[in-house]
């Protein structure tokens, strides 16, 4: 069994997604499993997924009718097998040792989740994002003893989370039909019943914003 599941949400993202693969193959961390749902492209995705998926035995593809982002992430999370989960939007990257050094602080403390800053990457243009500014960071918490977290931004890709916490808490997507900012909710539910949180305060996933397909 993998230590850790990547969730890829995909929708009509050929411009990016070989990119974003590329970069979570290139992974120093190798004890995952990557599950790629795609949610009903119209364009080359699924045919891109196949691709690498016939290169790569780590990557597990779910085909399904559009349904959303909800939909989509819920499937992913019912599929995965790993201890831990992660989250890559499809026309995202990561740096190489992102999940080494989520992974190694998931080792040393057995956090309900583990998270890390990122970058705000727009027209070639990379931003710090405000993780960098927050002083908890390093430290073993939960969200009661440190409610200013709730000031950071929701990148719940920019984490990995214990599975059996998501499972045991009910923690899933809300499905409804063409809603926005569906990961608003899913982070407000998964830093309020955990029961351990660690930040490291580095950017090390880039999230591009120009991006025109998303869900």
């Amino acid at each position: 069994m993998p230590m850790l599941s990547i969730i890829i949400p995909v929708y009509n993202q050929t411009a990016y997604l070989a990119e974003c693969l590329d970069s979570i193959l290139a992974q120093q961390f190798t004890n995952f499993e990557i599950v790629a749902v795609d949610d009903g492209s119209t364009d080359d995705s699924l045919t891109i997924l196949e691709r690498y998926a016939r290169q790569d035995h780590r990557i597990k593809i779910i085909a399904k009718e559009n349904g959303g982002y909800g939909t989509a992430m819920n499937q992913g999370l019912q599929a995965a097998c790993g201890t831990y989960v992660g989250i890559v939007e499809p026309d995202d990257t990561i740096l190489p040792q992102m999940y080494e050094k989520l992974m190694n602080k998931v080792s040393q403390t057995k956090a309900d989740i583990v998270r890390c800053s990122f970058t705000k990457v727009f027209s070639g243009n990379i931003r710090l994002d405000e993780t960098e500014w927050y002083d908890g960071a390093g430290e073993l918490f939960k969200l009661s003893e440190k409610p200013e977290i709730c000031r950071l931004h929701p990148s719940i890709w920019a984490a990995v989370y214990k599975r059996s916490f998501l499972d045991a808490n009910r923690i899933t997507f809300s499905e409804t039909p063409a809603a926005t900012y569906q990961d608003v909710p899913f982070f407000a539910s998964a830093y309020s019943a955990a029961e351990s949180i660690y930040i490291i305060p580095e950017a090390l996933y880039k999230h591009r914003l120009e991006s025109a397909n998303r869900f």
